[in-house]
């Protein structure tokens, strides 16, 4: 049996944050908004350790730890108190009731896991738990084993070098915020990352300038033309920044003194994303580079509305061909896109890359953007965030549970994954991953089965 953690906070921010803690361990976590709702979560679940707010609207924590003691079963359990005040009333309140340890807010999270470890055992989750032929191995290698062989599709040919891509690999990579991974087939192949890169430069670009500065210069609304469509909207903006010159408008937000440092910068946000050291593909860069002339007809007529500095207009294009030549695998895209569902910090180094409300402006683009000209279809059909890129890889996110990762090159009319779409389409179907599903109460049927997987 795994410990019980029971969390009691009326931040929701707070709430999600020690979930996000508690989840690398083997724990079983609950939540609750106010003493009251904590109470009766206590008196159902016995939980090991509670870890409580002092003040709080409907029932504080005080309040709800008294009544808790009054209970047999909740004379020893262990309590921890988030406090805004260490002053000695409150210390010696809560240490009336039992209570061990207090930490402040503002807290540190390492502080606050140090003390939980003091009272309650936990075990870390392993980065890769996998049963032999668990329910969602077992579902990805007969995934994997259905669309192996369909043939449709092409080669990507705009660009030379994307032709060189062996037609027949495909791999699918599972990541649980948990830090869990499960995969089947060519999962280690490395391709360029393409248009997938655009949602992490966006989320990045967010970050750092802030929605307001970001919007000034790109917009959020579907443009209905091709990705690469030279066209802007009644501000002059990109219509988004899932279509090239949305792309490359976020591109030049990549602070540094020159192109090197753009070029460095660049490489350490993905690879903090990635969870590993990434590098450019340089042929391919060197092909787009050599290529790319709507670009840079793009890069232009972005520099005449003022959109782009024109100082830095040449070095922004070629800032985003390397962007494109980024050389990733489908373990990769899948640890990305699990570290947007964990509200912006990748579960297996638990670093903190983007934030979590930009996560949610990003998100929202990519579900409404993200999938060219078939994202309305993958709206309906799917049902999840997602960006795909030519280079024939899908990173799929489902917030708050799991990261999707898809290489697969031979693409469709529109530049998607043909086996990625398949694959994509029965995995939201089987395990009720679409937004709206009925299933999707928070994904409870999905998280049991990733749990009992680990």
């Amino acid at each position: 049996m795994h410990p019980k953690i029971l969390t009691v906070d009326d931040s929701k921010t707070i709430r999600m944050l020690l979930a996000r803690l508690f989840g690398k361990y083997q724990c079983e976590v609950f939540e609750a908004a106010d003493g009251s709702e904590g109470l009766s979560v206590a008196l159902r679940e016995k939980p090991d350790l509670i870890v409580i707010d002092y003040n709080m609207p409907v029932m504080d924590g005080i309040t709800m730890l008294r009544k808790l003691r009054e209970e047999a079963d909740f004379k020893k359990t262990e309590v921890i108190m988030l406090t805004g005040d260490a002053g000695t009333q409150i210390l010696a309140s809560v240490a009336r009731l039992g209570v061990r340890d207090c930490v402040i807010k503002p807290f540190s999270e390492d502080e606050l896991l140090a003390k939980a470890l003091r009272v309650v055992k936990l075990e870390p989750r392993s980065i890769e738990k996998r049963q032999e032929k668990s329910t969602i191995q077992l579902l990805l290698e007969n995934l994997h084993a259905r669309y192996k062989d369909v043939g449709d599709g092409e080669l990507a040919s705009y660009i030379p070098e994307l032709t060189k891509a062996n037609p027949d690999h495909f791999g699918i990579c599972l990541a649980s915020v948990e830090g869990t991974m499960f995969q089947a087939g060519d999962c280690n192949v490395e391709f360029t990352i393409q248009s997938v890169s655009k949602a992490l430069v966006y989320a990045h670009a967010l970050t750092v300038h802030g929605r307001d500065r970001i919007t000034q210069r790109i917009g959020i609304e579907p443009s209905g033309d091709a990705f690469n469509s030279i066209n802007l909207d009644k501000l002059n903006r990109a219509f988004n920044p899932m279509v090239n010159a949305g792309a490359i408008t976020a591109t030049s937000f990549i602070a540094g003194a020159s192109l090197e440092e753009r070029r460095e910068n660049l490489l350490k946000i993905f690879s903090k994303a990635a969870g590993r050291e990434l590098k450019i593909d340089e042929d391919v860069y060197k092909s787009e580079s050599v290529t790319g002339h709507r670009n840079r007809a793009l890069a232009w007529l972005l520099t005449n509305f003022g959109q782009v500095d024109e100082a830095t207009t040449l070095d922004t294009l070629e800032l985003y061909y390397m962007q494109c030549s980024i050389l990733v695998n489908a373990r990769d895209l899948a640890i990305m896109g699990a570290t947007l569902a964990n509200t912006g910090t990748n579960p297996f180094t638990g670093e903190s890359i983007f934030d979590m409300h930009c996560v949610q402006d990003t998100l929202s683009v990519m579900f409404t953007c993200g999938m060219y000209d078939y994202t309305g279809e993958w709206a309906f059909r799917v049902g999840i965030p997602a960006k795909s890129g030519v280079g024939g890889g899908i990173m799929g996110v489902v917030n708050r549970q799991l990261g999707i990762g898809i290489y697969s090159p031979r693409l469709d009319e529109r530049g998607n994954s043909v086996r990625g779409i398949l694959a994509c389409s029965h995995l939201s179907e089987e395990l009720g991953l679409h937004a709206f599903n009925f299933m999707n109460d928070g994904s409870a049927y999905l998280r049991s089965m990733m749990v009992g997987d680990s």
